[in-house]
């Protein structure tokens, strides 16, 4: 019984965890949130909250899509040549070319709204969980690569700005 009591307190603190870090929103709210900040935004002309709750639901949106991303082990690649950044730039989301300027979350948006909306299970759990599904299946090789070609994980060092898991030998 002590052993079934421990596994479900620690799979609540998990799940508690993974809530806080996707701001508290379930992947519906997350999704929902991030639609209404893409369509009120046009171009330069930044969208304005209705109210201070929805506010601080907008600065969610791009911290939950970069925790998500980067916790599934994807990197972004970039314009650099050579054989080994081919791989990696058609394993990987490309930060010039594919990644739109609003931020990687009008990215997931698009794909899910393409889709008709964030399927039931992952609407109920945490954005990151939702966010991270959709990254690892639009990116499926990318981790494998990275793995590969010796990057290390990026990681968040504090709230909202990320970094090396360890020094990157690879890395200019």
């Amino acid at each position: 019984m002590w052993v079934f009591t421990l596994l479900a307190l620690a799979a609540g603190y998990w799940l508690y965890t993974d809530y806080e870090a996707s701001g508290n929103l379930s992947g519906k709210s997350y999704y929902e949130t991030c639609w209404k900040l893409k369509t009120n935004s046009r171009g330069f002309n930044t969208a304005v909250p209705s109210t201070p709750y929805e506010a601080g639901q907008w600065k969610q949106c791009e911290p939950v899509a970069r925790r998500a991303l980067f916790g599934s082990g994807l990197i972004f690649s970039g314009q650099e040549t050579g054989e080994e950044f081919d791989r990696l730039r058609d394993s990987c989301p490309n930060s010039f070319s594919e990644i739109p300027m609003g931020g990687l979350f009008y990215l997931y948006v698009k794909d899910v709204e393409d889709e008709g909306g964030v399927n039931r299970l992952f609407g109920m759990l945490p954005a990151k969980w939702s966010v991270g599904s959709w990254a690892a299946k639009r990116w499926p090789k990318c981790n494998a690569e990275r793995e590969r070609q010796g990057y290390p994980k990026i990681v968040e060092t504090k709230d909202g700005t990320f970094s090396w898991e360890k020094p990157c030998p690879k890395c200019k």
